[in-house]
């Protein structure tokens, strides 16, 4: 299964590979160490760090509106959605059907609007690829998280097993690096014609710079790999809690829209500011230092407001812990 499971997986066809990662992320939850191995062996750890890096972003950084109309970050969620860089396209697609009809309201019209804005969305090819290509890396993240995370009874003595092999096989500062990447909003420059314009004059083109959001898709999926890094051992704590660039760029995730990441972020804290035993009291102390000086401490306590219960709840917990680490370092 594993080795059909892995060739699906280098599949040219887009759904053959995404649905195989999936197939392979569920898995990997209830099986051995070695048969994990034999996984990431299978599909090539030079292969797997491709499959989360590759992207078709690059199709859509010089987007020309005379091919594409439109001018979109790579997320596609409809609040991403610009309308005012579709009002060229929307009024020339009903201008000739507006005038043979009986006027309409207005809260109709913008959704006619919206709807022919979404069906670009959906059968525009450059865009369907990036779709596809932000679900296979969410699944290939999401594979890595499950390689490193329990398999049931006992699988706690495991956990650090893999992490090691993990970091060992991809490496350390790559994958951290790589990670952080996935969080970081991408600046996207598109062009447009001039309502004032000409329409064939190339000169009329004027540019527009976007910053988009990183999918939360791919922001939970590193979240969740730190939160079981995390929840290791101190060295692994450690490690984590160095990647200081890339705990800085999350703390802004404690107000993500989408509650999962939210929560995945109270964990995190949760799990950094973990105390075994006393020998690592010292090294906790610095973790809690650490996130207080990102601003965690204070995102947590406005999230014990959330709307989420479960959020709240993990929110309190989280602070509760924070402020121990706090009170033992003032002991000593």
């Amino acid at each position: 299964m594993v080795k059909i499971l892995c060739e699906h997986a280098h599949s040219t066809d887009v759904r053959l590979r995404l649905n195989a990662l999936w197939a392979l992320k569920h898995f990997v939850t209830a099986v051995s160490t070695d048969l994990k191995r034999q996984c990431i062996e299978e599909l090539g750890q030079g292969w797997l760090i491709q499959l989360i890096c590759d992207s078709t972003e690059d199709d859509l950084l010089n987007l020309s509106s005379e091919d594409k109309g439109i001018a979109i970050s790579p997320s596609i969620s409809d609040e991403d959605v610009d309308m005012g860089q579709f009002s060229e396209q929307v009024e020339a697609a009903f201008s000739s059907t507006t005038t043979s009809r009986p006027p309409i309201s207005k809260p109709i019209r913008d959704a006619e609007k919206l709807l022919a804005t979404l069906r670009d969305l959906e059968t525009n090819p450059t865009l369907k690829a990036k779709t596809d290509d932000i679900a296979v890396q969410e699944q290939g993240l999401s594979l890595i998280r499950n390689l490193i995370g329990p398999t049931g009874p006992g699988a706690s003595s495991e956990v650090p097993e893999m992490v090691d092999y993990i970091l060992s096989s991809f490496g350390q500062d790559r994958i951290f690096q790589i990670l952080s990447q996935k969080i970081r909003s991408k600046t996207i420059n598109a062009y447009s014609r001039s309502r004032h314009s000409p329409s064939k004059n190339p000169s009329s083109k004027i540019s527009t710079t976007t910053i988009s959001p990183a999918p939360p898709e791919l922001i939970l999926a590193v979240t969740m790999i730190l939160v079981h890094i995390a929840a290791s051992i101190p060295r692994h704590r450690q490690i984590v809690i160095s990647q200081s660039s890339l705990l800085s760029s999350l703390t802004k995730q404690f107000q993500n829209p989408m509650m999962e990441i939210r929560l995945a972020m109270c964990h995190l804290c949760t799990n950094l500011t973990w105390l075994d035993d006393v020998g690592d009291g010292v090294n906790c102390k610095e973790r809690t230092r650490e996130l207080v000086r990102f601003g965690w401490l204070e995102q947590l306590e406005l999230l014990e407001r959330d709307s989420e219960l479960g959020v709240r709840e993990r929110a309190k917990t989280a602070v509760w812990q924070m402020k121990q680490g706090l009170m033992y370092s003032v002991a000593g």
